[in-house]
């Protein structure tokens, strides 16, 4: 396994993250809203617990990941929009 393969799982968690952050600021911006959008973010720190756990074995079993299916730059791009709008 290469140093690569984590960083690819820890940007993807990043990014489900990002998006949680940026729910829960729907959330506390749209009050009537709160539920829904509080509800999405949690499932977004699901998610990127499961990649955590994913890498995590991946770390541990030797576990390769496909890197030809993900681009880096199109995942850091994702990341900087959520984080810029979750501002």
């Amino acid at each position: 396994m290469t140093g690569e393969q984590p960083d690819i799982l820890n940007r993807l968690a990043e990014n489900e993250e990002a998006v949680g952050t940026l729910y829960r600021e729907f959330a506390e911006r749209l009050p009537d809203y709160d539920s829904f959008w509080s509800g999405l973010a949690c499932e977004e720190e699901e998610h990127a617990c499961w990649i955590r756990a994913l890498c995590s074995t991946a770390s541990e079993t030797g576990l390769l990941i496909d890197q030809g299916r993900s681009n880096e730059a199109a995942l850091q791009t994702y990341l900087l929009s959520a984080l810029f709008h979750g501002r």
